[in-house]
């Protein structure tokens, strides 16, 4: 078989869609039908529609974002990202709004105000215990992560800052 030959099997062969994830379901969709090679068709769960899937989204349980019956499994908040601050915080989103109120709308440490951020406020907490500290804009947070949340770094950079001012 001569190289030409080869490269144009392989050509084929690439271009066939797998059909082994014909039928298969996941919690969004029902795949009914083969598309292009790596594309799927699907009966979606949400709504009863038909729509076109990736391998990938299938596989990983992904649900495509153009179906407008789609709602995020976490049905308690509407909001991705209250649910993210009560997940990950133990907070709501009327919490972070109220203690962004009582900071006056600015960043705990350098005052910077939340109308001049681009992304808003970083939730500030104490990663041994877990408990929210504030509010910071997003340097300052990183600046005490960096200082690995140590009140001794901070006092030796400050003093280092002070020692080296001109």
């Amino acid at each position: 078989m001569s190289i030409r030959n080869r490269s144009s099997a392989l050509e084929i062969r690439s271009r066939k869609p797998r059909i082994d994830l014909l039928w298969q379901e996941n919690d969004h969709v029902v795949i009914i039908s083969t598309g292009q090679p790596s594309k799927w068709i699907g009966r979606c769960k949400h709504c009863g529609g038909v729509h076109e899937q990736q391998s990938r989204s299938i596989k990983k349980n992904y649900m495509a974002r153009e179906c407008p019956a789609f709602a995020p499994r976490n049905k308690i908040y509407k909001n991705v990202e209250d649910s993210k601050l009560v997940l990950k915080y133990g907070i709501t989103f009327d919490d972070f709004k109220a203690m962004l109120k009582n900071q006056n709308y600015q960043c705990a440490i350098c005052g910077i105000h939340q109308a001049q951020l681009v992304y808003r406020m970083a939730v500030d907490h104490d990663h041994s215990t877990g408990k929210v500290r504030g509010l910071l804009c997003r340097p300052c947070n990183h600046a005490l992560g960096l200082l690995k949340d140590d009140p001794r770094n901070a006092a030796r950079a400050s003093e280092y800052l002070k020692a080296n001012k001109e």
